[in-house]
């Protein structure tokens, strides 16, 4: 099965995309887009799918998926739950790092971040409630948000790659 584009719409508001879906809203979609894509799943059974790699979730799951890596997640008993996605592209990553080399720990999270990154649900559940803040903040201060958010995944020297190397660039060549 090949995986479909998907276009993630950017506003003028605002540099990245900050979304919360209800799960039953949540159809499989076997997908990717050139964007990093920051999931936070909470209390959900599913199964998580990301390249080559198909994993049950976690109670509390937390996913940096890299540009063009396909994924999709299978979610059932969600208790009407929602999981917080937040998209960002290369230029923006790109971006904070050549402006404040202090950030450069973001291009090695970047970089890794291209087989997928799964943290452990105990990281996971320190970061969440900081992810489910972002939509309570104003837009001038969701950003200095997020920026901490990935620096903490930056500094987090537990996170497993999800698939394998042959899904490093993206999407693997037929």
């Amino acid at each position: 099965m090949h995986p479909q584009f998907e276009h993630v719409g950017f506003s003028s508001e605002a540099s990245w995309v900050l979304q919360s879906r209800q799960i039953q809203d949540c159809a499989f979609e076997w997908h990717y887009h050139p964007e990093y894509e920051l999931t936070l799943t909470l209390d959900v059974r599913g199964q998580r799918f990301v390249g080559d790699s198909v994993a049950d979730l976690s109670r509390c799951d937390l996913v940096l998926v890299g540009p063009n890596l396909p994924h999709a997640w299978s979610l059932h008993d969600h208790h009407d739950q929602a999981l917080t996605v937040a998209w960002f592209s290369q230029a923006w990553l790109d971006r904070l790092v050549q402006g404040f080399p202090e950030l450069l720990p973001l291009e090695r999270l970047g970089k890794a971040a291209a087989q997928g990154l799964a943290f452990p649900q105990e990281f996971a559940s320190m970061l969440s409630s900081a992810i489910l803040a972002l939509h309570d903040l104003p837009m001038t201060r969701r950003l200095p948000a997020l920026i901490d958010i990935l620096i903490r995944l930056a500094e987090d020297t537990t996170p497993v790659l999800i698939a394998s190397s042959q899904f490093g660039g993206g999407l693997m060549v037929d």
